[in-house]
Protein backbone atom coordinates (compact mmCIF):
# COMPACT_ATOMS: atom_id res chain seq x y z
CA UNK A 1 0.00 0.00 0.00
CA UNK A 2 1.78 3.38 -1.14
CA UNK A 3 0.05 6.88 -0.37
CA UNK A 4 0.31 8.81 -2.98
CA UNK A 5 -0.14 13.25 -3.65
CA UNK A 6 -2.42 14.33 -5.77
CA UNK A 7 -1.01 16.34 -8.94
CA UNK A 8 -2.26 19.45 -10.02
CA UNK A 9 -3.54 19.27 -13.60
CA UNK A 10 -4.76 22.90 -13.62
CA UNK A 11 -6.29 25.73 -10.72
CA UNK A 12 -9.50 23.82 -11.02
CA UNK A 13 -8.72 20.40 -11.72
CA UNK A 14 -7.26 16.94 -9.64
CA UNK A 15 -5.84 14.64 -11.89
CA UNK A 16 -5.15 11.62 -9.42
CA UNK A 17 -4.29 9.28 -11.88
CA UNK A 18 -3.41 9.66 -15.84
CA UNK A 19 -0.48 9.12 -18.27
CA UNK A 20 1.41 9.53 -21.09
CA UNK A 21 0.98 7.31 -23.68
CA UNK A 22 3.16 4.92 -25.77
CA UNK A 23 4.36 7.40 -27.72
CA UNK A 24 4.79 10.04 -25.04
CA UNK A 25 1.99 12.24 -25.48
CA UNK A 26 -0.09 13.80 -22.72
CA UNK A 27 1.47 14.48 -19.04
CA UNK A 28 3.15 12.18 -16.24
CA UNK A 29 1.85 11.75 -13.09
CA UNK A 30 2.93 9.65 -9.88
CA UNK A 31 0.36 7.29 -10.62
CA UNK A 32 0.45 6.26 -14.04
CA UNK A 33 -2.25 3.70 -13.09
CA UNK A 34 -3.78 1.12 -11.22
CA UNK A 35 -4.14 -1.54 -13.64
CA UNK A 36 -7.03 -1.59 -14.82
CA UNK A 37 -8.31 2.02 -14.08
CA UNK A 38 -6.11 4.56 -16.03
CA UNK A 39 -7.60 8.24 -15.41
CA UNK A 40 -9.29 9.80 -12.48
CA UNK A 41 -9.94 13.38 -12.54
CA UNK A 42 -11.73 15.25 -9.93
CA UNK A 43 -13.19 18.91 -11.19
CA UNK A 44 -13.89 22.02 -8.56
CA UNK A 45 -17.29 23.41 -8.52
CA UNK A 46 -17.82 24.69 -12.40
CA UNK A 47 -20.04 27.55 -12.93
CA UNK A 48 -19.87 27.99 -16.84
CA UNK A 49 -21.91 26.36 -19.57
CA UNK A 50 -19.90 24.07 -21.97
CA UNK A 51 -16.97 22.80 -19.83
CA UNK A 52 -14.51 20.85 -20.70
CA UNK A 53 -14.51 22.16 -23.95
CA UNK A 54 -12.89 18.79 -25.87
CA UNK A 55 -15.79 18.71 -28.73
CA UNK A 56 -16.54 15.31 -30.40
CA UNK A 57 -13.76 12.72 -29.09
CA UNK A 58 -12.71 9.11 -29.95
CA UNK A 59 -12.44 6.18 -27.29
CA UNK A 60 -11.77 2.80 -27.88
CA UNK A 61 -11.06 -0.31 -25.25
CA UNK A 62 -11.97 1.67 -22.43
CA UNK A 63 -14.98 2.25 -20.01
CA UNK A 64 -15.74 6.15 -18.98
CA UNK A 65 -17.76 6.61 -16.30
CA UNK A 66 -18.58 10.26 -15.42
CA UNK A 67 -20.29 10.95 -11.25
CA UNK A 68 -22.02 14.06 -11.56
CA UNK A 69 -22.92 15.17 -7.95
CA UNK A 70 -24.39 18.46 -8.85
CA UNK A 71 -25.63 20.56 -11.64
CA UNK A 72 -26.15 19.23 -15.42
CA UNK A 73 -24.40 17.95 -18.55
CA UNK A 74 -25.27 17.76 -21.65
CA UNK A 75 -24.19 14.45 -23.25
CA UNK A 76 -23.58 14.19 -27.18
CA UNK A 77 -22.52 11.19 -29.21
CA UNK A 78 -22.70 9.48 -32.70
CA UNK A 79 -24.99 7.13 -33.43
CA UNK A 80 -24.64 4.11 -35.61
CA UNK A 81 -26.28 6.02 -38.37
CA UNK A 82 -24.15 8.84 -38.15
CA UNK A 83 -26.30 11.35 -36.66
CA UNK A 84 -25.77 13.36 -33.39
CA UNK A 85 -27.81 12.44 -30.65
CA UNK A 86 -27.53 14.92 -27.46
CA UNK A 87 -29.29 14.31 -24.08
CA UNK A 88 -29.36 16.60 -20.96
CA UNK A 89 -28.90 14.66 -17.57
CA UNK A 90 -29.24 16.14 -14.08
CA UNK A 91 -29.55 17.63 -11.68
CA UNK A 92 -27.19 15.86 -9.67
CA UNK A 93 -26.48 13.24 -8.65
CA UNK A 94 -26.15 11.36 -11.46
CA UNK A 95 -23.94 8.62 -13.42
CA UNK A 96 -23.53 8.66 -16.88
CA UNK A 97 -21.03 6.14 -18.18
CA UNK A 98 -19.79 5.01 -22.10
CA UNK A 99 -18.36 1.49 -22.65
CA UNK A 100 -16.53 2.41 -26.06
CA UNK A 101 -15.91 -0.95 -26.91
CA UNK A 102 -14.78 -1.14 -30.65
CA UNK A 103 -15.24 2.87 -31.48
CA UNK A 104 -17.18 5.83 -29.84
CA UNK A 105 -16.91 9.07 -30.61
CA UNK A 106 -18.93 11.30 -27.62
CA UNK A 107 -18.67 14.48 -25.82
CA UNK A 108 -19.75 15.85 -22.27
CA UNK A 109 -20.15 19.18 -20.85
CA UNK A 110 -21.89 21.27 -18.31
CA UNK A 111 -25.10 22.48 -19.88
CA UNK A 112 -25.73 25.51 -17.01
CA UNK A 113 -24.45 27.88 -14.75
CA UNK A 114 -25.89 26.37 -12.11
CA UNK A 115 -23.09 24.99 -9.80
CA UNK A 116 -22.03 21.92 -11.42
CA UNK A 117 -19.07 19.23 -9.29
CA UNK A 118 -17.60 16.32 -11.40
CA UNK A 119 -15.48 12.98 -11.02
CA UNK A 120 -14.24 10.92 -14.45
CA UNK A 121 -13.45 7.85 -14.03
CA UNK A 122 -11.58 5.44 -16.56
CA UNK A 123 -10.22 1.85 -16.89
CA UNK A 124 -9.40 -0.49 -19.39
CA UNK A 125 -11.77 -3.30 -20.88
CA UNK A 126 -9.76 -5.02 -22.96
CA UNK A 127 -12.41 -5.34 -25.29
CA UNK A 128 -11.88 -3.48 -28.66
CA UNK A 129 -14.34 -5.85 -30.52
CA UNK A 130 -17.91 -5.19 -29.06
CA UNK A 131 -20.30 -2.48 -30.01
CA UNK A 132 -20.54 0.65 -27.76
CA UNK A 133 -22.90 1.09 -24.95
CA UNK A 134 -24.11 4.36 -23.39
CA UNK A 135 -25.87 3.69 -19.81
CA UNK A 136 -26.91 6.75 -17.61
CA UNK A 137 -28.44 6.19 -14.27
CA UNK A 138 -30.54 9.29 -12.66
CA UNK A 139 -30.67 8.76 -9.29
CA UNK A 140 -27.72 6.29 -8.01
CA UNK A 141 -28.75 4.07 -4.97
CA UNK A 142 -27.75 5.37 -1.33
CA UNK A 143 -27.20 2.87 0.95
CA UNK A 144 -27.23 4.47 4.96
CA UNK A 145 -25.05 2.58 7.84
CA UNK A 146 -25.92 3.01 11.30
CA UNK A 147 -23.93 5.68 12.30
CA UNK A 148 -24.49 8.61 9.13
CA UNK A 149 -22.22 7.41 6.79
CA UNK A 150 -23.48 6.80 3.12
CA UNK A 151 -22.41 4.55 0.42
CA UNK A 152 -23.38 5.70 -3.41
CA UNK A 153 -23.01 2.83 -5.96
CA UNK A 154 -21.43 4.24 -8.87
CA UNK A 155 -20.60 1.33 -10.44
CA UNK A 156 -20.64 -2.82 -10.08
CA UNK A 157 -22.47 -4.36 -7.67
CA UNK A 158 -21.87 -3.74 -3.65
CA UNK A 159 -23.42 -5.95 -0.66
CA UNK A 160 -25.51 -8.06 -3.07
CA UNK A 161 -27.16 -4.32 -4.46
CA UNK A 162 -26.73 -2.99 -8.05
CA UNK A 163 -25.57 0.04 -9.00
CA UNK A 164 -26.97 0.27 -12.38
CA UNK A 165 -23.83 0.98 -14.00
CA UNK A 166 -22.26 -2.37 -15.12
CA UNK A 167 -18.95 -3.48 -17.22
CA UNK A 168 -19.86 -6.51 -18.65
CA UNK A 169 -16.29 -7.17 -19.98
CA UNK A 170 -14.80 -7.23 -15.91
CA UNK A 171 -17.75 -7.89 -14.29
CA UNK A 172 -15.35 -7.20 -10.61
CA UNK A 173 -15.31 -3.21 -11.30
CA UNK A 174 -16.91 -1.83 -8.50
CA UNK A 175 -16.72 2.12 -7.36
CA UNK A 176 -18.47 3.44 -4.23
CA UNK A 177 -18.31 7.09 -3.10
CA UNK A 178 -18.44 6.79 0.74
CA UNK A 179 -19.16 10.09 2.75
CA UNK A 180 -18.05 9.70 6.29
CA UNK A 181 -19.11 11.88 9.72
CA UNK A 182 -16.74 13.32 12.08
CA UNK A 183 -15.58 9.29 13.61
CA UNK A 184 -17.74 7.69 11.11
CA UNK A 185 -15.90 4.12 9.80
CA UNK A 186 -16.13 2.11 6.39
CA UNK A 187 -15.09 -1.15 7.01
CA UNK A 188 -15.37 -4.46 3.95
CA UNK A 189 -13.83 -7.53 2.90
CA UNK A 190 -15.61 -7.58 -0.06
CA UNK A 191 -12.70 -6.40 -2.50
CA UNK A 192 -10.61 -9.98 -2.62
CA UNK A 193 -7.80 -9.90 -5.01
CA UNK A 194 -7.32 -7.89 -7.73
CA UNK A 195 -6.53 -3.82 -7.50
CA UNK A 196 -7.92 -1.17 -5.15
CA UNK A 197 -7.65 2.55 -4.59
CA UNK A 198 -8.94 5.24 -2.23
CA UNK A 199 -9.05 8.72 -3.45
CA UNK A 200 -9.73 11.30 -0.29
CA UNK A 201 -11.79 13.81 -1.77
CA UNK A 202 -13.07 17.59 -1.45
CA UNK A 203 -11.24 19.48 -3.28
CA UNK A 204 -12.29 22.67 -2.84
CA UNK A 205 -11.66 21.86 1.40
CA UNK A 206 -8.92 19.54 1.55
CA UNK A 207 -10.86 18.14 4.39
CA UNK A 208 -9.01 15.35 6.55
CA UNK A 209 -7.50 13.37 8.04
CA UNK A 210 -8.16 10.01 7.31
CA UNK A 211 -7.03 6.43 7.95
CA UNK A 212 -7.01 3.87 5.35
CA UNK A 213 -6.17 0.56 6.84
CA UNK A 214 -4.49 2.29 9.73
CA UNK A 215 -2.68 4.43 7.70
CA UNK A 216 -2.86 8.25 7.85
CA UNK A 217 -3.97 9.45 4.23
CA UNK A 218 -4.02 13.65 4.31
CA UNK A 219 -6.93 15.33 1.83
CA UNK A 220 -6.62 14.90 -1.77
CA UNK A 221 -4.07 11.70 -1.77
CA UNK A 222 -4.99 8.45 -3.57
CA UNK A 223 -4.19 5.37 -1.57
CA UNK A 224 -3.02 2.67 -4.25
CA UNK A 225 -3.48 -0.89 -3.34
CA UNK A 226 -2.55 -3.34 -5.89
CA UNK A 227 -3.27 -7.05 -5.29
CA UNK A 228 -5.80 -5.88 -2.49
CA UNK A 229 -6.37 -8.86 0.48
CA UNK A 230 -9.86 -7.60 0.65
CA UNK A 231 -9.72 -5.88 4.15
CA UNK A 232 -10.79 -2.03 3.89
CA UNK A 233 -11.36 0.04 6.76
CA UNK A 234 -11.50 3.68 6.37
CA UNK A 235 -12.07 6.14 9.02
CA UNK A 236 -12.50 9.68 9.54
CA UNK A 237 -10.63 11.09 12.12
CA UNK A 238 -11.66 14.78 11.39
CA UNK A 239 -14.06 17.40 12.89
CA UNK A 240 -15.57 17.70 9.09
CA UNK A 241 -17.50 15.34 6.72
CA UNK A 242 -15.30 13.80 4.69
CA UNK A 243 -15.78 11.62 1.02
CA UNK A 244 -13.89 8.97 -0.18
CA UNK A 245 -14.05 7.56 -3.81
CA UNK A 246 -13.26 4.10 -4.06
CA UNK A 247 -12.36 1.77 -7.19
CA UNK A 248 -12.16 -2.11 -7.16
CA UNK A 249 -11.07 -4.09 -10.15
CA UNK A 250 -9.24 -7.37 -11.62
CA UNK A 251 -6.63 -6.17 -13.99
CA UNK A 252 -5.87 -6.46 -17.39
CA UNK A 253 -2.94 -8.88 -18.10
CA UNK A 254 -1.18 -7.96 -20.59
CA UNK A 255 -2.11 -4.17 -20.02
CA UNK A 256 -2.93 -2.98 -23.29
CA UNK A 257 -1.59 0.34 -24.91
CA UNK A 258 -2.78 3.71 -24.72
CA UNK A 259 -2.84 5.97 -27.75
CA UNK A 260 -4.13 9.81 -27.54
CA UNK A 261 -5.19 10.97 -30.68
CA UNK A 262 -7.92 13.65 -31.73
CA UNK A 263 -8.44 14.73 -27.74
CA UNK A 264 -9.59 11.32 -27.04
CA UNK A 265 -7.48 7.90 -26.30
CA UNK A 266 -8.03 4.46 -26.96
CA UNK A 267 -6.67 1.65 -25.87
CA UNK A 268 -5.24 -1.46 -27.97
CA UNK A 269 -3.89 -4.62 -27.30
CA UNK A 270 -0.49 -3.59 -29.15
CA UNK A 271 0.81 -0.60 -30.63
CA UNK A 272 -0.06 -1.73 -33.92
CA UNK A 273 -3.80 -2.46 -33.30
CA UNK A 274 -3.89 1.43 -32.14
CA UNK A 275 -2.39 2.46 -34.79
CA UNK A 276 -4.79 0.91 -36.94
CA UNK A 277 -7.51 2.67 -34.67
CA UNK A 278 -6.33 5.67 -35.25
CA UNK A 279 -6.19 5.26 -39.19
CA UNK A 280 -9.58 4.14 -39.12
CA UNK A 281 -10.66 7.54 -37.60
CA UNK A 282 -8.68 9.48 -40.11
CA UNK A 283 -10.48 7.71 -42.95
CA UNK A 284 -14.15 7.61 -42.03
CA UNK A 285 -14.25 10.11 -39.36
CA UNK A 286 -16.60 10.51 -36.57
CA UNK A 287 -19.90 9.44 -38.36
CA UNK A 288 -18.14 5.93 -38.86
CA UNK A 289 -15.36 5.47 -36.22
CA UNK A 290 -16.28 1.76 -34.78
CA UNK A 291 -19.52 0.97 -37.24
CA UNK A 292 -20.38 1.30 -33.64
CA UNK A 293 -24.47 -0.23 -32.44
CA UNK A 294 -25.90 0.59 -29.12
CA UNK A 295 -28.10 -0.84 -26.58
Amino acid sequence: MRIVPTTWAAPFLARVIGSTDYKGSGTNHQISDINPFVLLDEAAIITNRNVPKFGLHPHSGVMVLTICLSGSVENVYIDRNGKEVKSVHGPGPFLLAVNSGRGVVHDEHTFSEDPCKLLQLAWMTGDDESGAEICHVAEPLILNEGDGTDIMLCAGTFRQKESGIVCSQNPSITVLIVTLPPGGAFQTDEFCGGNAFVYNMNYENQRGPLSVNNAQVPASHVVDMEQHSGQLKITNEGTNVVSVLIGHGEPINPKWNKLLMFNGFIFAKSEEDAEKKQDEFRQVGITGFGQRRYS
